[in-house]
């Protein structure tokens, strides 16, 4: 029979398990407790441990528990941006076993969020094979896709093994692992966030390092006056978040409140307060289509907006005709970017149905801002200004353990150095003292009685090599240790100045920025100045869609067309001289909102969008490749480009606003309006048909008023009025503009009004040239034989002809790419029929094949 509990403490135990809240019953011992008191510390026992160790990033390094330990596995397993790739699940499998035992599904699916360029802005983990895609893909199993940290990562991770964080013990005790790493750029405010934590959220939007590292460090300057910091100050350098997706963001909305102390910015309220709505829209554009249609072409998406949920989104709109006018969709995106495009009927408004678009769709939605972050383990709000504080500070004690670390190392090593150049001024006694010691530790101990050695310096005198007793070597000790005295001296000064540590951190992030810095994606809507003058300002939920073409700035550019396929754009007209890398084979001064047009020796043409071209100098190598950024094919070769912009040719008489002509090598010549050109950009058409065996060569925009002359590879040339050829269908072949003798091919075009009194400069392959006025040129009737143009010599024939004034700069270029600077004027005036003068020596095989007129 089972014992009482008062039979062995005579009533004393019954008394202490009744205070614990103990009794025995047939289930064993129970403890009784208060289930509302037990509850709310289970409850927030466990919002703490998903708070501090799941959800919410640390606002010193900007990372999740998880993303924190990907990385250092990683970078301690040797997976670095320069090492080879590694499987995914061999670094998962790390993580887990080490750091984080949790599913593996939870490890994978953040390391491939890292790995996402629609995800970050910045990418943390650089990724090989199937991470998912902005259709909503998942990634490949982990087994078949490989990855390594990224270049971004690594300064995320610089000075980790400088003692420069906390450590702290794994889930088991096994490890150390870092409790935040050094971060030298602000990752919290670059990249952003996304948690759901228990009864709180964070949802912070990516930024432009640009941006963020100029008022990070306009911050430092004003450290000791940082109260004086305002958020116009900050907003100065930052103009709002920038997506990884691009699209647009409006500054200000329509649905501000009487109360509302930003007067609608959204983006002021949120980096003032921590907290805000911004209101986002995907980049569109209208084009102009075949028989009249128009199509509405989307290339960028909000952020973290589904592709394919929205295309089918729209073709149920437009199956319910919730969204009249809607023909077609279709999904034209492929490894050069985005591309929906959206059919739109003959008798529908386009803007209307963007319009539409932007309402019932995901086209426009709101990004909901919570700054919310770790700050000494506990979850705050933080506005931009608070944020960035954060990351100085933590900055701060960064620089000052790495220059500790390094002080320490720096003493220690000087030490060294100094017992090693001691001991060489010795080296007599010593080697004499080892010599007589019966084993290691008796000659230690005597280095440090007899000779005053300490222990450190003995050992290493101990373990020096013979090579070290040489002249030289002796040299790069003293060296060595004056280098090292003058580190600890730089280091000592920086730890007692903080102003000091503050211009290192500075530094540091101007060189990141030079590093790794680019242009914004997302444009910004919404014009402060504007609005201080109570003048309208482009605000969200307008009833008026914005288009591409609308945001872009009209400011002027030079296009730069190369022979070698390549395309870019600067804002000033490119200086070609004689050592140019690649000579252009067009320059056209255009604005930002034309387009401007390429023809090909094909009868191929492309229609670009200036604004949109690389702003790369195509003379120095520079620029995208024409054949990547459209259909056009590649291998043709540049005949012609001009800029128009078809949006704005609007004539009060309704007469053409001008007209596009070409010519072919067998001399044929082609009119066309201006206005049958097609506006879509990247659209790949025929700009006029070529027989076999034919070639465009020449493709020049007109007022319509011009004389045309054409010159013949045999020196022969004729002028006739343009109004002898018809206007004309972009497929038509055109019609005869000279009759060329048996052997002979057209090589150039020219255009001049009547009575200009600009010259001609005609070239020969052998590299002769002259200027003839225009008016030596008699007017014919077209399809005539012409006259004669040049005499030429020996073997050689028209090479090229071109317009020019006296100060212009001509540009001579031979078959193999050699070139000549040479003022026009500097080349004498001659006769229609006579030769030339030497204009550039062409040696050997090669001949000159085309000139440049450098305005």
């Amino acid at each position: 029979m089972a014992k009482k509990p008062s039979d062995n403490n005579n009533g004393s135990g019954n008394g202490s398990q009744d205070a614990l809240g103990l009794e025995d019953n047939a289930f064993g011992r129970v403890r009784r407790v208060d289930i509302d008191t037990e509850m709310k510390d289970a409850y927030l026992s466990y919002s703490m441990s998903v708070i501090v160790s799941r959800a919410l990033p640390d606002a010193r390094d900007g990372l999740k528990p998880v993303q924190r330990r990907i990385l250092y596995t990683m970078h301690d397993t040797g997976a670095r941006a320069t090492a080879p790739y590694r499987k995914s699940a061999r670094v998962v499998g790390d993580v887990l076993g080490s750091y984080h035992p949790h599913g593996d599904s939870s490890v994978y699916d953040a390391m491939a969020r890292m790995a996402q360029n629609f995800s970050v802005r910045y990418l943390m983990v650089d990724g090989q094979g199937n991470f998912g895609s902005v259709d909503g893909d998942p990634p490949a199993a982990m087994r078949y896709t490989e990855a390594r940290l990224s270049r971004y990562s690594e300064e995320l991770l610089t000075d980790l093994e400088k003692d420069t964080v906390n450590w702290q013990d794994n889930y088991d005790g096994s490890k150390q692992e870092p409790t935040v790493l050094p971060s030298a750029l602000p990752n919290l405010i670059l990249n952003g966030a996304t948690g759901i934590a228990v009864g709180m959220a964070t949802n912070i939007p990516p930024h432009n390092m640009g941006e963020i590292v100029d008022a990070t460090c306009y911050m430092i300057d004003r450290w000791k006056k940082l109260e004086d910091v305002t958020v116009n100050d900050l907003m100065r350098y930052v103009k709002g978040p920038d997506f990884p997706t691009g699209g647009i963001i409006f500054r200000y909305n329509d649905t501000k409140g009487k109360d509302d102390m930003f007067g609608g910015d959204s983006i002021k309220s949120t980096y003032a307060t921590g907290r805000g709505k911004i209101v986002m829209q995907a980049k569109a554009h209208i084009e102009e289509g075949n028989r009249g249609k128009t199509h509405i072409i989307v290339t960028e998406l909000p952020y973290a907006v589904n592709k394919s949920s929205l295309i089918e989104r729209i073709a149920d709109l437009a199956r319910e005709e919730k969204i009249i006018g809607i023909t077609d969709i279709r999904d034209e995106s492929d490894r050069r970017g985005m591309r929906i495009v959206i059919d739109i009927g003959k008798n529908d408004d386009p803007r209307k149905v963007l319009a539409a678009l932007y309402k019932y769709t995901s086209m426009r939605q709101s990004f909901g801002a919570i700054m919310l972050a770790l700050v000494d383990g506990e979850p705050r709000v933080l506005p931009l200004k608070s944020l960035l504080k954060a990351f100085i500070e933590h900055r701060l004690e960064i620089i000052r353990r790495r220059s500790e670390f390094d002080m320490a190392k720096a003493k220690a090593r000087a030490h060294i150095v100094e017992g090693l150049v001691k001991a060489i001024d010795m080296i007599d006694r010593i080697i004499k003292l080892i010599r007589s010691s019966k084993d290691t530790d008796t000659a230690r101990t005597g280095l440090i009685d007899q000779l005053k050695f300490s222990e450190i310096q003995a050992n290493a005198i101990l373990e020096m090599q013979l090579r070290r007793l040489a002249l030289l070597e002796r040299k790069r000790l003293e060296d060595e240790l004056t280098e090292l005295r003058k580190l600890i001296k730089f280091l000592e000064d920086l730890l007692r100045h903080p102003e000091k540590m503050l211009q290192v951190i500075r530094d540091e992030l101007m060189q990141l920025r030079e590093k790794y810095a680019d242009a914004r994606l997302t444009t910004v809507v919404g014009d402060e100045k504007a609005a201080k003058r109570g003048e309208d300002v482009v605000k969200a939920g307008a009833d008026a869609p914005l288009t591409v073409h609308e945001l872009m700035p009209d400011q002027d550019a030079y296009v730069i067309v190369g022979q070698n396929g390549k395309i870019g754009r600067l804002s000033e007209p490119p200086k070609i001289t004689s050592s140019t890398e690649f000579v252009p084979a067009a320059i056209v001064k255009a604005t930002t909102k034309e387009l401007v047009y390429v023809v090909g020796s094909s009868g191929k043409a492309v229609g670009l969008v200036v604004g949109n071209l690389p702003q790369e100098d195509v003379t120095t190598g520079g620029g995208g490749n024409l054949s990547k950024m459209s259909a056009m094919p590649e291998g043709d070769d540049v005949v012609g480009a001009f800029a128009f912009d078809k949006s704005a040719a609007v004539s009060a008489d309704g007469s053409p606003p001008g007209y596009i002509v070409l010519a072919t090598s067998s001399g044929m010549v082609k009119r066309s309006e201006l206005t049958a050109l097609p506006g879509a950009p990247g659209q790949v058409f025929t700009i006029i048909g070529i027989n076999e065996g034919d070639s465009c060569i020449s493709a020049r925009k007109t007022q319509g008023s011009e004389d045309l002359l054409l010159f013949s590879q045999q020196g022969m040339a004729i002028r006739f009025k343009q109004e002898e050829v018809r206007s004309m269908g972009l497929p038509a072949t055109g019609v005869v503009g000279i009759k060329l003798l048996e052997g002979d091919i057209t090589m150039s075009m020219v255009f001049a009004d009547e009575n200009s009194d600009q010259d001609i400069v005609l070239a020969t392959t052998d590299g002769r040239a002259k200027r003839v006025a225009f008016k030596e040129f008699p007017v014919q009737g077209r399809a005539g034989k012409g006259v004669i143009s040049a005499k030429l010599v020996r073997d050689a024939t028209v090479a090229d002809a071109v317009l020019a004034e006296p100060d212009n700069t001509i540009v001579y270029v031979t078959l193999k790419g050699n070139a000549k600077s040479l003022k026009a004027k500097n080349l004498t005036r001659r006769g229609r029929p006579a030769g030339g003068d030497e204009a550039m020596a062409i040696s050997g095989s090669d001949l000159l094949a085309r000139m440049v007129v450098v305005e």
